[in-house]
């Protein structure tokens, strides 16, 4: 049996962490990372274990480990309970943590062999949750979807569904992509006559509702979607009690469910959405629902692969940060629901979605709303007259005849300044932050043309870290360019008590012909209301060039891929058994004079796979189990282009499809099909390369074109385990990348039985036939020569067939075994010395064999080669090529 040494080079980690991710409750943790590499994703949205099986995150054993164990999540509930796991870690008095978003990591595997832990961090989304009295405001916009690169989700509690109610008797269809919804009211799922559905919740939908749908009625509801490429993916409908999808006017599901035996999986339907009826840019989804029942409830479930990314409507966050206990503390009475409302439609509309935190320690909540407020382009004031906060948008949408005008008649005092062209910013880049790779990003700059042909580049890059995804970072950065680099007026203003009511983002028509001005449309960018004493009105106003653009002539770049990926099967590999010369060059002089007769070792080699930095050996004996061995370089190794079919003493060749021939040294062995060959020269840029043939205990063999060559002398791996002549021995090559290994299951497996190779005497060298090198034919006497070759005094020494006599080993005698049309006719049995002669009974195809023998076992290849054979000289000339053609009377002659 086999037997190998294990020694302790190293230790996995197993700590309890306990870390608080914020403010709760949450909506979902979606992503767990340690250190820069994701250990675990999904969407989990109330409190669970989740199991982080990822023992090779860094590397496995053979680097940094990996993280293996469950995880708590808590949300935070305002009912949570302690978590008994840290119970039993501090004792019975440990906090519910209520109102903190919490993990508990409890103390499985977190890395290996490094002391130093690598930080954890986990993505969350928190926007419909947590807010004061746990109601949202305006849900039906609070959340914005990010399709980004092949990513799509779509919660069953969205918002910003456009929908209508009909009768059952109403026919009117719908469902196509171009209808004109508009006018349609707006409402978040579930859609239903009331919440507690009976079977919503067992078939994985929220038990809730969002938008009240009439009983015994049709509802018809419709949204768009954007996608930047287009993917197969799919989604799930739970309707009560019918349901017909459309995607882009191709019907998908077609009035399916029960009236007569409802359940969760009669209401629940998968679609699966091909790419083939999708679209690059806006696709349309519209569905119909049906309700004849005492319950009506319809919501959608859409998910790619990956869950995707959800922002929050900036309006959403400066509305909490106004009224939250924890931040502002605004009474909501005190907020103008209308302006905040208009400002959340229209950056939904804009799906201008963010993804930020607040951490007071670094910035106050005035500073936070600011930050947020730059952002979008909008302004946060409290008005003078009514008290209340408005939110205003700074997007140049306005209808010219409502403005408000300030005449000359208002005005007090008048200073215009000019934006000098030299001063203008006319190049603007935007810093971005992508959280599903963690990724601190900085778009391409955008420039103003013209401006930087007259002036030069006057760069600046605005850091908006709170923007998720560079589509949205390259239109803010083309908003900022326009407003930037366009050549303004600014005015300061003292004017009557006529702009008494007007706020920041104010617009209004500046009509001032004594100043040269006629009509301008400008921009409250500042304003003082006076005083006691004197009611003048300062302002300082711009003209309007702000506007948010919907397209930008840059497009972004895709993320930087981790610099791993999946793991992926070596494309080739091979497994035998390791020949004496290669044990003679690695084992001490001792132990390979002690190694027993029939012990033996296992070489592999494997080619480099697209993905894979090394692999890990794993052997077993046949019908045993795997055991993992060390870690191995991938094997150097080409497809020689030419084979031999061994009709002149071929040394030069050409390699193609070669893979790491830099390591390559000159003299190495390499293993070229079942021949042992010496790299005598070999340029890797054209692939040419020059062999020794016949090396070691193998002899010079045919080849076919395309056959691989194994640079293994250096770079093969070897799990070091003595086996026995007869174990058959099976070994498979686990690709590993930075932070994943090929599973077991799925990679290839090559096998070997071991032979005593290593004890086995080495064949002769040099061999001829009548003094040839395989010729096609001969006649007369056979006489077989060879030179002697010696494997203890050759050692690791690679000595090709053309080399002359070395040895030989002592105790070596040659068998010679002659064929006559495949059947044996005469041997030759223990000869020590050449020529080997012998003369065939007639004309026939005759085979030879010459093999070495010592201490009775065979040499481990012997030469064999087939040639025409005749008694008497032949009268036709012989061909280069050698084909042989049988006449009637079975004479063998040799064709032109």
């Amino acid at each position: 049996m086999g037997s190998s040494k294990k020694q302790t080079v190293g230790y996995w980690y197993h700590p309890a962490i306990h870390m608080v991710l914020g403010k709760g409750p949450i909506d979902a943790v979606l992503k767990i990372r340690g250190g820069d590499v994701d250990a675990w994703s999904g969407e989990v949205t109330s409190n669970a274990t989740i199991t982080i099986d990822n023992p090779n995150l860094w590397g496995g054993e053979e680097a940094e480990g990996g993280i293996q164990g469950d995880v708590d999540l808590m949300f935070g509930a305002a009912d949570q309970l302690p978590n008994p796991a840290i119970s039993s870690l501090i004792g019975p008095d440990s906090s519910a943590h209520r109102g903190h978003a919490a993990l508990l990591f409890k103390g499985g595997r977190y890395g290996a062999m490094n002391p130093y832990p690598k930080p954890l961090s986990v993505m969350v989304r928190r926007i419909l949750k947590g807010w004061d009295g746990d109601v949202c405001w305006y849900p039906e916009t609070a959340e914005i979807f990010v399709e980004q690169g092949g990513l799509l989700a779509l919660s069953p509690e969205s918002g910003g569904w456009r929908y209508t109610q009909v009768t059952l008797e109403n026919t009117d269809d719908y469902s196509a992509p171009g209808y004109d919804d508009s006018s349609w009211a707006v409402g978040a799922a579930p859609f239903a006559s009331e919440p507690g559905h009976p079977y919503a919740a067992s078939a994985g939908f929220p038990a809730t509702q969002g938008t009240e749908w009439t009983l015994n009625s049709q509802i018809w509801v419709r949204r768009t979607f954007d996608l930047p490429t287009v993917f197969d993916f799919g989604l799930t409908v739970f309707v009560d009690n019918l349901a017909s999808v459309w995607i882009n006017g191709v019907k998908l599901l077609d009035n399916a469910g029960t009236t007569s035996t409802p359940s969760g999986p009669a209401f629940t339907h998968d679609i699966a959405v091909p790419a083939s009826i999708l679209v690059e840019g806006q696709n349309h989804f519209a569905m119909v629902c049906r309700d004849v029942g005492t319950y009506s409830y319809a919501a959608t479930k859409l998910m790619s692969e990956d869950p995707g990314l959800i922002g929050i409507n900036p309006a959403h966050l400066i509305y909490y940060s106004l009224t939250a206990a924890n931040m502002q503390g605004e009474p909501v009475e005190l907020i103008n629901d209308a302006s905040f409302r208009a400002a959340a439609d229209q950056l939904y509309a804009e799906g201008f979605c963010l993804c930020t935190e607040w951490d007071p320690d670094q910035e106050t909540v005035e500073q936070f709303r600011q930050r947020i407020c730059n952002v979008i382009a909008a302004n946060c004031t409290r008005s003078t007259v009514d008290g209340q906060w408005y939110l205003d948008l700074v997007r140049g949408e306005y209808v010219l005849e409502d403005l408000p005008v300030l005449t000359d008649d208002d005005i007090l005092d008048f200073e215009a300044e000019p934006t000098l062209l030299d001063d203008a910013v006319n190049q603007v880049a935007v810093k971005w932050f992508d959280p599903l790779t963690k990724q601190a990003r900085t778009t391409a700059p955008l420039h103003a043309l013209g401006a930087v042909e007259a002036s030069g580049i006057n760069a600046e890059t605005i850091d908006y870290s709170a923007i998720p995804v560079e589509p949205l970072a390259l239109r803010v950065a083309e908003r900022d360019l326009r407003s930037r680099s366009t050549p303004l007026w600014r005015y300061t203003l003292t004017t009557n008590r006529r702009p008494y009511n007007w706020r920041l983002g104010t617009y209004f028509r500046l009509q001032a012909p004594k100043r040269g001005i006629a009509d301008s449309v400008c921009l409250v960018g500042d304003i003082g209301k006076g005083t006691l004493r004197s009611g003048a009105i300062s302002l300082v106003a711009t003209q309007d060039v702000f506007a948010m653009p919907t397209t930008t002539y840059v497009t972004g770049e895709p993320p930087v891929p981790p610099a791993t990926g999946e793991p992926a099967p070596a494309p080739a590999q091979a497994a035998f058994e390791a020949p004496y010369v290669e044990l003679a060059g690695s084992l001490p002089a001792a132990d390979l004079q002690a190694l027993d007769a029939e012990a033996g070792y296992v070489l592999v080699v494997g080619a480099r796979p697209a993905v894979g930095l090394n692999y890990q050996l794993n052997t077993r004996l046949t019908g045993g189990e795997y055991e993992a061995a060390s870690l191995f370089d991938w094997c150097p190794s080409a497809v020689v282009e030419e084979g031999d079919d061994l009709t002149g003493p071929a040394t030069a060749f050409t390699l193609t499809d070669g893979s790491l021939l830099d390591r390559v040294a000159l003299g190495e062995a390499a293993l070229w099909g079942n021949e042992i060959v010496r790299v005598d020269a070999l340029d890797v840029g054209t692939g040419a390369a020059v062999l020794g043939r016949g090396c070691g205990d193998t002899v010079r063999q045919a080849h076919a074109p395309g056959e691989r060559i194994w640079f293994f002398d250096a770079w093969a791996g070897s799990d070091l385990v003595e086996y026995v002549t007869g174990e058959e021995v099976q070994a498979k090559l686990l690709t590993r990348t930075g932070n994943a290994i090929l599973d077991l299951a799925t990679a290839p497996e090559s096998s070997v039985t071991l032979d005593q190779r290593a004890y086995r005497p080495y064949p002769p060298a040099g061999f001829t036939v009548q003094g040839e090198s395989y010729p096609g034919a001969a006649f007369g006497e056979i006489s077989l020569s060879a030179v002697h070759r010696d494997r203890v005094q050759q050692a690791d020494q690679l000595v090709d067939d053309t080399e002359g006599t070395i040895g030989p080993e002592a105790g070596t005698t040659y068998n010679a075994r002659f064929y006559a049309d495949g059947v044996l006719e005469h041997t030759v049995s223990g000869a020590t010395a050449f020529p080997i002669t012998y003369t065939p009974a007639g004309n026939c195809l005759l085979t030879i064999e010459l093999e070495a023998e010592r201490d009775g076992v065979a040499s481990w290849q012997a030469h064999t080669h087939t040639l025409s054979y005749t008694v008497a000289e032949p009268t036709q000339r012989l061909t280069e090529a050698g084909d042989v053609r049988v006449t009637e009377s079975d004479d063998r002659r040799i064709t032109e």
